[in-house]
């Protein structure tokens, strides 16, 4: 998952760099073995272990928050996706989604620090590659951590503030009626200034 910000360098990077290879056809799989699936949350999960929070009830319950969540984004994506294959759509699916992706990485936010304690405090600054907490608990997935808490606050801004988005689907989708506000018939060049 790309990182906003430029200390994860993912700025350079295309964003087809950041989809999943997809297994190669020619190697087949045994009958015998089914394809095993891991929780969306298991990065988190596997941070829970190491840092012995696995069976404090309020992260576990956070834990199956996460997975929830992003279970929810890939179903929905993929329903979309069906929908749109057979010529339809789906209205308001994007501003969903961006409500959802920015709900989720405030959680994702909230989760790690709870998980991380006192070493979320820790991280690199720009520029510096992050060597030194390498070795630190947590390791680079406590990094990927810090850096996600440190960009959570941007998600719910940029692309349409999440109020926005739900003035979007209340007013687009559900077709309620438009917030009249202060200066609803005054055009944009009459309006008052302050100052």
């Amino acid at each position: 998952m790309a990182q906003p910000g430029t200390i994860s360098g993912h700025l350079e990077r295309r964003a087809g760099d950041f989809v999943p290879k997809r297994p190669d056809a020619s190697k087949k799989k045994s009958a015998s073995a089914p394809a095993k699936r891991t929780s969306p949350a298991q990065d988190y999960i596997d941070l829970a272990k190491q840092f012995g929070k696995n069976e404090d009830p309020v992260v576990r319950q956070g834990l199956v928050q996460l997975h929830i969540m992003r279970e929810l984004a890939r179903l929905t994506t993929e329903r979309h996706k069906a929908v749109r294959a057979a010529g339809g759509d789906i209205p308001g699916v994007p501003n969903f989604s961006k409500l959802l992706m920015g709900h989720t990485v405030r959680h994702t936010r909230d989760l790690g620090m709870q998980i991380l304690g006192p070493r979320g405090l820790l991280h690199a600054n720009a520029g510096e590659d992050g060597s030194a907490l390498r070795d630190e608990p947590g390791g680079m997935a406590a990094i990927a951590v810090t850096s996600t808490a440190l960009g959570a606050q941007a998600l719910p801004i940029f692309g349409g503030t999440d109020q926005i988005q739900m003035n979007i689907i209340g007013e687009r989708v559900l077709g309620l009626p438009k917030d009249p506000g202060d200066f609803a018939n005054v055009p944009f060049n009459e309006l008052p200034r302050n100052g």
